[in-house]
């Protein structure tokens, strides 16, 4: 549990905070650093432009080092003066700290695969801390996936984490539908029957223009997203898991 504390802090940080909570902060050091998600798209100059939820703008010190990214959403590690922010600033100078982690999950498909395992948890309440998923524009999802996985370090752990993806499916959409569920399956590529005993939480992204658009072509109007996954928070058994659902209120999403 302890290990899991220190990763909420970490993940309240990733969920983002405005610019304003970072004038308040009482800090002497004016020098902070923070781990937060944004999309890269094409500026109005045709360059790369990072973008953090509310429309804030990344812009790094050194201009070349978002040249060689593909768009997608980034997990990015800044650091910055809190002097330098202005109220209402659209823009933040920043220094990355190290290259971008591009987040994307895998394409939302009407084909639902069988699952390896089970996810520990869809959402996570502690002490008031919450992990959960939520939707970072009106087409892209943010899913802090918490799994099961074999505990180890460096490229050991590297090499596990990678080993596990989560895929995000839906049925044929009916007329008349106003809910869309999306099932997520939790597949493991290798070493499919290694003992997992330690949980954790990998930040992924799904972009699902593609199934709202089919949804509200057949003249839907879409009010809930649905997540629905088997979760077991006793063991990395598909055995024993629930059915579990997590529901969002599309209608409150407005960017």
């Amino acid at each position: 549990m302890a290990k899991l504390k220190i990763w909420m802090v970490a993940l309240t940080l990733i969920m983002g905070v405005s610019l304003s909570s970072c004038l308040d902060s009482g800090d002497s050091n004016p020098i902070q650093q923070q781990t937060v998600l944004a999309k890269l798209t094409m500026g109005p100059t045709y360059s790369n432009v990072l973008i953090m939820q509310g429309g804030v703008e990344l812009v790094p010190s050194d201009p070349t080092s978002l040249i060689l990214l593909n768009a997608g959403m980034y997990m990015v590690d800044i650091q910055y003066n809190v002097n330098d922010i202005q109220a209402n600033s659209k823009t933040l100078n920043v220094t990355l700290l190290s290259t971008p982690r591009k987040i994307d999950g895998p394409y939302v498909t009407t084909v639902t695969p069988t699952a390896d395992a089970p996810m520990y948890v869809i959402k996570y309440e502690d002490n008031g801390g919450v992990i959960a998923p939520y939707f970072f524009d009106k087409n892209t999802l943010i899913f802090p996936a918490m799994y099961w996985y074999k505990a180890s370090t460096g490229d050991e752990l590297t090499a596990e984490i990678k080993k596990h993806s989560f895929v995000f499916s839906y049925d044929e959409i009916e007329e008349g539908d106003e809910t869309l569920t999306l099932k997520v399956t939790h597949l493991i590529s290798e070493d499919k029957d290694a003992e997992r005993k330690s949980y954790t939480v990998s930040y992924f992204a799904y972009d699902l223009r593609d199934a709202i658009e089919e949804f509200t072509s057949k003249g839907n109007t879409l009010k809930k997203i649905v997540l629905s996954a088997k979760s077991n928070t006793s063991s990395n058994k598909l055995e024993g898991a629930r059915d579990e659902t997590y529901e969002m209120d599309y209608t409150k999403i407005t960017e």
